[in-house]
């Protein structure tokens, strides 16, 4: 449900995830075909940042779907790619497997709860179209782009003001020192990959901050220019006096001049982030999936 000016390019956007996916050495796709035709697909590869962090090995599943069949057709199918997915989690010594699922799709959602994934939470995609919404918001509270000098600030709003109920932290395996060490990590890497940061400031203090990144390659197949909002923290202390709605609102401020649409994703039971995204703007959703984690003992 994404807004597009080719329906045709959406088709076309896939394929190119799916060959850029297939010519990485550290992915792995198996196919699935009967009488010589394309009927299913399974993308997956080892987490090498995630099992870096934890001291495991750790899997992601990317893709997973088959041919537009009947429920027990794709179940069939499915399943059989789902074995092969297993016995090389079994062969390479993998511990922890994350898999994110469309909702639409029943069928991946009831075979990974017959093979033992656990749910652990559903995301929403909502979007703020530009092209319609043109008012520009004043914001109250100083919005700036982090620099070289924020580094151990925004490396300790990481670190101690994530969201207590994300997937990592909603699962028992993982440790609170684990989840404060790897959101930590994130944002070193976020600092040293130079990605996007937008901070908010009170008496000269950064008490939150907002990543995203432009998908330039998008626009080719859509169209249009896209921005994806990723993570963002505020400070506890800070909460309640509207400048989680200043850093929100002056991040899209910062990306009105440049992209046609953007995106954020945010988990359904984190009822104060839903409400701002909805604040601001973020009205429209396109997209819901559902997280997954198996784990192998």
């Amino acid at each position: 449900y994404y807004p597009s000016n080719s329906q045709k390019g959406k088709v076309d956007y896939l394929f190119f995830r799916i060959n850029s996916y297939a010519n990485k050495f550290e992915n792995t796709i198996l196919y699935a075909y009967e009488n010589n035709k394309l009927v299913g697909i399974i993308g997956f590869r080892e987490s090498i940042w995630d099992s870096d962090v934890f001291g495991y090995k750790c899997a992601v599943i990317d893709y997973f779907f088959s041919k537009n069949c009947n429920y027990s057709e794709k179940t069939r199918i499915k399943e059989i790619l789902l074995k092969q997915f297993d016995n090389w989690c079994k062969k390479s010594n993998v511990r922890f497997v994350t898999a994110r699922i469309n909702v639409s799709d029943l069928s991946s959602i009831h075979l990974l709860e017959n093979q033992n994934f656990r749910f652990i939470e559903n995301i929403l995609w909502p979007i703020i179209d530009f092209r319609r919404d043109k008012e520009v918001k004043a914001v109250k509270h100083k919005i700036r782009f982090a620099d070289e000098n924020d580094s151990t600030a925004l490396s300790y709003l990481a670190r101690n003001f994530y969201y207590r109920c994300g997937r990592f932290p909603a699962d028992s395996h993982f440790s609170e020192k684990d989840v404060a060490n790897m959101r930590e990590k994130w944002m070193q890497n976020s600092i040293k990959s130079n990605h996007k940061i937008v901070v908010v400031e009170t008496d000269d203090d950064i008490v939150g901050y907002f990543i995203y990144f432009i998908n330039d390659a998008i626009k080719k197949y859509f169209g249009l220019k896209f921005a994806h909002l990723r993570s963002a923290v505020l400070s506890s202390e800070h909460r309640g006096y509207g400048l989680g709605s200043s850093l929100f609102q002056g991040t899209l401020n910062i990306l009105r001049e440049k992209v046609d649409i953007v995106d954020s994703g945010f988990i359904t039971r984190n009822y104060p982030s839903m409400n701002l995204h909805w604040k601001v703007g973020l009205d429209r959703v396109v997209y819901s999936c559902a997280t997954f984690h198996k784990w192998f003992y």
